[in-house]
């Protein structure tokens, strides 16, 4: 299995929870998050998900403006970013989930976007699938790892099969999920 390096710098040792909570409070004084403020299910759910989050990544976050924008296309969308900012999309399909009973997946899906920030990912020369392994850890790493486990194991290919792996599932325990299985 490849070093999650990215995902290994962010660790010096304990992380320390100070509640991202203040840092959310910033996230909301932006005018580009009108439509969040306007909204106080994503309001708490993102809140609490904030506060889970180690100061040691909200440090590394607050260097870069965190943009977390609704997107209404269903199959693509294509932004430029404003200079020093990094932007989360949330299509249609996460917009339903952060407003579920249990809106747990859809807050593994947004760290994982979050392990490609912290990771640097958009300033790194990294493989694809590396990236999104060390994302994948990430999630792990804030209480995601059933999440992201479920999402994968739903998209069944052999990216998400390889991705499985790196999080530490054995080929054995991965062939009860493989579509060879059912046949």
């Amino acid at each position: 299995m490849k070093k999650l390096n990215g995902f290994l710098r962010l660790l010096f040792g304990e992380p320390v929870f100070i509640g991202g909570d203040d840092y959310f409070q910033e996230i909301l004084l932006d005018p580009a998050h009108a439509w969040l403020r306007g909204h106080n299910r994503y309001k708490l759910v993102l809140s609490d998900f904030f506060t889970h989050i180690p100061s040691i990544t909200i440090n590394k976050l607050r260097m870069r403006k965190l943009l977390i924008l609704p997107c209404g296309a269903e199959l693509s969308a294509t932004i430029t970013p404003p200079a020093d900012s990094n932007v989360i999309l949330l299509f249609p399909e996460l917009q339903r989930m952060l407003l579920a009973a249990n809106p747990a997946p859809a807050l593994a899906v947004l760290a994982h976007e979050l392990g490609h920030i912290a990771c640097d990912h958009s300033k790194r020369a990294i493989e694809s699938l590396e990236a999104q392994i060390e994302a994948d850890a990430f999630a792990a790493s804030l209480g995601f790892k059933e999440e992201i486990t479920s999402l994968l194991l739903q998209e069944n290919s052999s990216e998400a099969w390889e991705r499985l792996r790196a999080l530490g599932f054995e080929s054995l325990e991965l062939s009860e999920y493989s579509p060879e299985a059912a046949a």
